[in-house]
């Protein structure tokens, strides 16, 4: 249990410092000295630096089969976003033709773009529902045959 809470004074245990002037900083530099002719020690050696800019040009190169794997990720988005606005409308019981044409759109554009057969199913899977909504609103009378 803690019964007293405040302010305490800070507790200052350094000694103050004397200063004698330069002549310690002389010791220390024939000390220094000194020390690197008792140890044979040689100079250090320069850092090579590099020999051009195609090293810096390589590290900033990337896979051109990585720049595909992301577009095609980010249109995996896009489509999965259309999917999800067309789940949303159906539950919501409104779906407006703009989802639909938007979903079909994403569709082609991906299959001109893959050659994968299992994403290819889920386009037609994808395709074949939008296009049961579609002939869903023709019947209802909320888009004319064929439009």
């Amino acid at each position: 249990m803690i019964e007293k809470v405040g302010y305490s004074k800070p507790i200052n245990s350094a000694r103050p410092v004397r200063r004698t002037g330069s002549t310690e900083g002389a010791a220390f530099a024939s000390a220094l000295s000194a020390a690197e002719g008792v140890r044979g020690a040689a100079p250090a050696a320069p850092v090579a630096a590099m020999t051009g800019v195609t090293g810096l040009i390589g590290i900033n190169e990337v896979d051109e089969n990585e720049v595909h794997r992301r577009k095609a990720v980010k249109r995996g988005r896009f489509t999965l976003e259309a999917l999800d606005h067309l789940r949303n409308a159906l539950l919501m019981g409104s779906l407006p033709l703009s989802v639909l044409r938007n979903l079909e759109k994403l569709v082609a554009e991906e299959r001109d773009l893959t050659t994968d057969p299992a994403l290819n199913a889920i386009l037609d899977d994808i395709e074949l529902r939008a296009a049961v909504e579609m002939a869903k609103l023709e019947m209802a009378g909320y888009i004319p045959p064929g439009a």
